[in-house]
C-alpha cells in the first residue's frame, strides 16, 4: 500500500520550486501570519500568482519582494525584475507604453505593479475603474470597462477587427481563460454573485462557476436577473453576456495602442 508522504507546512524559509506548492497551502501560511482576514491584503494574491516566477527563491524573499514592490523604480525598472522575468519584451513595451499614454489621458495607476495594473481618473473622486493589465505567467491580457454600449455600436461595427472582437467574440481566448483559471464558458461575474452559481472545491481551494453556461457565454439562470448582464446590439446581433465578457484583448501590442487608446476615447470623451 503506498503511503502519501506528508506534506510539511509553508513557513518564511521554504523554497520555491523544491516541490508543487497548491494555492491552499499558501492560503493556509497567510492565515496563520496575517489573520482570517488574511485575504483583504493584496500581497497574498501577488506572492500566489508570481511565486513561479522564483524558483529558488525561500518564500520570505518573495514577499519581501512583492511587498517592496515599486518604491520610487519607474515601469521599466520594475519589469526588469526577477518576478517579471517570463513575460515578454513586447509585452513589457506595451506596458510601459500604455501607462505613458494612460496618463496622457488623465488616468494613472498607484504605480505599483504586482499580478495587475489598475487604472482611475487622476485626481478624481471617483473608484471606478476603467482599464486594467493583467500579467499571469508568461502573459498579458488588456481589460477595458464600458458603459452603455449600445450608444457606440456604430463605431464599434466601423473599427479594426481586433478591437470589434473584444465585444462579438463567441468563445473567450485562451489566454483570458488561463488569467481567471476558467474553462471555455464560465461566467466571470454571475459565478461569484449568482444564486444559482455551483460551489465545488478543487486542489485544496474553493471554486465557483455559473451553473448554467450557454455556447454565447451568458448564464442561462440569470441572464435576465443578474443586474451585472451586459445586453446590447452589434451587426443586427443581439448580445446578452456576462460584464466582464465586453473588453477583454488578448494579445495588447504596442502598434494597437491608438486603437485601445481611440476606444477608450470614444466611451469616455475629455470634457469641454
Amino acid at each position: 500500500m503506498d503511503i502519501k508522504e506528508k506534506k510539511e507546512p509553508l513557513t518564511e524559509d521554504t523554497v520555491i520550486g523544491s516541490r508543487k506548492i497548491l494555492a491552499a497551502e499558501f492560503r493556509r501560511f497567510f492565515k496563520k501570519t496575517l489573520g482570517e482576514d488574511y485575504e483583504i491584503y493584496p500581497i497574498v494574491m501577488d506572492v500566489i500568482k508570481m511565486s513561479s516566477n522564483y524558483r529558488g527563491a525561500t518564500l520570505k524573499d518573495i514577499i519581501e519582494e512583492c511587498f517592496n514592490q515599486s518604491g520610487h523604480k519607474n515601469f521599466d525598472e520594475i519589469l526588469s525584475e526577477n518576478r517579471f522575468k517570463n513575460i515578454s519584451e513586447s509585452d513589457k513595451s506595451f506596458i510601459i507604453a500604455f501607462d505613458k499614454v494612460m496618463k496622457e489621458m488623465g488616468y494613472d495607476s498607484d504605480g505599483k505593479i504586482g499580478s495587475e495594473i489598475t487604472y482611475k481618473k487622476t485626481g478624481g473622486k471617483s473608484k471606478a475603474t476603467f482599464a486594467r493589465v493583467y500579467m499571469r505567467g508568461d502573459h498579458v491580457v488588456l481589460r477595458l470597462y464600458f458603459k452603455d454600449i449600445d450608444a457606440h455600436r456604430a463605431y464599434i461595427e466601423n473599427a479594426p477587427a481586433h478591437i470589434k472582437h473584444g465585444f462579438v467574440i463567441e468563445n473567450l481566448p485562451q489566454r483570458v481563460l488561463d488569467t481567471f483559471a476558467l474553462k471555455d464558458g464560465d461566467c466571470i461575474v454571475c459565478s461569484k454573485a449568482c444564486k444559482f452559481a455551483e460551489r465545488y472545491t478543487s486542489d485544496g481551494h474553493e471554486c465557483v462557476k455559473c451553473a448554467n453556461p450557454s455556447k454565447d457565454e451568458r448564464c442561462i439562470s440569470c441572464s435576465n436577473t443578474c443586474k451585472g448582464t451586459k445586453k446590447y446590439t452589434i451587426d443586427g446581433r443581439q448580445y446578452a453576456k456576462c460584464p466582464h465578457y465586453p473588453g477583454h484583448f488578448a494579445d495588447p501590442s504596442v502598434e494597437r495602442l491608438p486603437d485601445y487608446m481611440a476606444l477608450l476615447a470614444e466611451f469616455y470623451p475629455k470634457k469641454k
